[in-house]
């Protein structure tokens, strides 16, 4: 009897914990954090200064093969749909030398702002990484519409951006 009873206390209370996670990360999506990332070029730009755009935050390094063959898709998205609202900041991370990004984005004419994450403070900002490349897909009202671990699809991104960039 007294087994029981625990079990079927247990079992509610896993229940309620999964229903309440189900419906607190899918129905309210995370504000992103309230950070400044700074570029290899010394500027300053506030995500909150790009709240209206849809907005990739790509955590990568230049060392990270998968990070590498992504660029050129992030590249091409970006001069596809900037014009229509499309913003992508690709965030180093700490382990590889500055000059080594720099080196990489100058040579490979990145379109888009490149920063730098010395101290890790980014990455801990969006709640820290598990692997690079992770992208961050940030909707129009400034809300984490969606995170991706690891190398991103080009079939899934052009869907995910037509989504939260609407018709054009």
């Amino acid at each position: 009897m007294f087994r029981s009873f625990f079990l079927r206390r247990r079992i509610i209370a896993l229940t309620v914990f999964a229903l309440f996670a189900a419906w607190s990360w899918s129905w309210f999506p995370a504000s992103a954090p309230d950070v400044v990332f700074t570029t290899i070029k010394g500027e300053k730009v506030s995500l909150q200064s790009l709240k209206g755009s849809v907005v990739l935050v790509n955590f990568w390094a230049p060392s990270c093969a998968p990070c590498v063959r992504e660029m050129p898709m992030l590249a091409d998205a970006y001069a596809r749909l900037h014009a229509r609202g499309l913003d992508v900041i690709a965030v180093a991370v700490s382990y590889d030398p500055p000059n080594v990004v720099v080196d990489y984005a100058e040579t490979r004419h990145l379109p888009f702002n490149v920063a730098l994450d010395l101290d890790d403070s980014l990455e801990q900002a969006f709640g820290g990484l598990r692997a690079v490349p992770t992208t961050f897909l940030i909707g129009r009202d400034g809300r984490i519409a969606e995170r991706f671990d690891g190398p991103l699809d080009s079939g899934k991104l052009q869907q995910l951006l037509a989504r939260q960039l609407g018709p054009g």
